[in-house]
């Protein structure tokens, strides 16, 4: 049997201390050159490597398993882009992997014989990303790490706002856009996604939480 669908996205990039980013499009930098990506412009704010546990789409559940899998070490950084709880990952018949959400349920055929759409929307939804997050907490915690919640937006419909409500009693969360506003201060080359400057922002204020912090 292929196991291909649990290789990791990246991997350690020094002995010593470094920054891993994970998450969807938002940190994998859609629509933008790789060196104008939040994480990249973070790691040259920390003076350290990066590693980039990223894929477009994909869901708390798959980057949460990324991060417990990865070979993170104490006093390393992690950064974790929280993207929509509405989002699962399936492994199709043939060993591949879909990153499910409600942009893209209806074109994976397969996917509408095994899951019915109301599931994305569903409180089961919830569960599973909270108790995703609180695992990815709890260990890094337990290795004494640094690291970051980064709430990041989709859209007023998808993206679910009691994510910001659990998290937000977080001391290590932060909220990287405006419930009112999802508009952004660029875009990507895409029309979608945000762009350079925006990613400068996210860049910005992630490193001002980092040092309230932990500097």
């Amino acid at each position: 049997m292929n196991l291909s669908f649990l290789d990791l996205a990246d991997s350690r990039k020094t002995d010593g201390h470094q920054l891993w980013v994970a998450g969807c499009s938002f940190a994998h930098g859609l629509g933008i050159q790789r060196e104008q990506r939040f994480g990249q412009l973070l790691a040259e704010k920390l003076n350290l490597p990066v590693s980039f546990l990223t894929r477009p789409g994909t869901s708390i559940s798959w980057a949460a398993d990324q991060i417990l899998r990865s070979d993170i070490k104490k006093n390393d950084v992690v950064v974790w882009a929280l993207t929509g709880a509405g989002r699962f990952t399936f492994l199709d018949d043939k060993n591949i992997l879909h990153h499910i959400g409600a942009a893209n349920y209806k074109d994976v055929s397969i996917v509408k014989h095994y899951i019915n759409e109301k599931l994305l929307a569903s409180n089961h939804m919830l569960y599973e990303s909270f108790t995703h997050i609180c695992q990815v907490k709890n260990y890094l915690e337990k290795i004494e790490a640094e690291f970051i919640l980064a709430v990041m937006p989709l859209n007023g419909q998808e993206h679910d706002l009691q994510t910001i409500n659990f998290t937000k009693d977080i001391k290590n969360s932060i909220v990287l856009f405006d419930q009112n506003d999802y508009s952004f201060i660029d875009v990507g080359l895409d029309h979608t996604h945000p762009g350079p400057l925006h990613h400068k922002w996210y860049a910005d204020q992630i490193y001002s939480k980092y040092t309230d912090l932990y500097k």
